[in-house]
């Protein structure tokens, strides 16, 4: 009896290097999981970062079309303003050839 508690009790305590490279697996195994699980965080972040970025783009490109609206209506109520600067400046060197006219036309009638 003293013999098999020898033996059982040996196989219990060993830390011999079978037992340290079991630890070891175990360990590496571990440590395999905890980094493929960090790895399949990281891809979900990257997709979702890819949709954010995909949203952003369609953001940006909608913006882009309503500034280039923006900016074409600019252009011509600019135009606009340019038409109707030029016509009020028709328009009153008319009024004041008339008023001369019409000034020139009193003096005759005076005289």
């Amino acid at each position: 009896m003293n013999r098999e508690s020898d033996v059982s009790e040996s196989s219990e305590v060993s830390d011999g290097p079978e037992d340290r490279k079991r630890e070891e697996k175990a360990s590496s195994y571990d440590d395999k999981d905890g980094l493929e699980e960090q790895i399949r965080q990281i891809l979900l972040d990257i997709e979702m970062l890819d949709d954010h970025k995909s949203q952003l783009e369609i953001f940006l490109d909608e913006k882009a079309d309503e500034a280039y609206k923006l900016f074409s209506q600019i252009e011509e109520l600019e135009s606009q303003i340019n038409k109707e600067q030029e016509n009020c400046r028709r328009i009153t060197s008319k009024i004041k050839k008339f008023i001369k006219a019409h000034g020139w036309y009193i003096k005759a009638q005076e005289e």
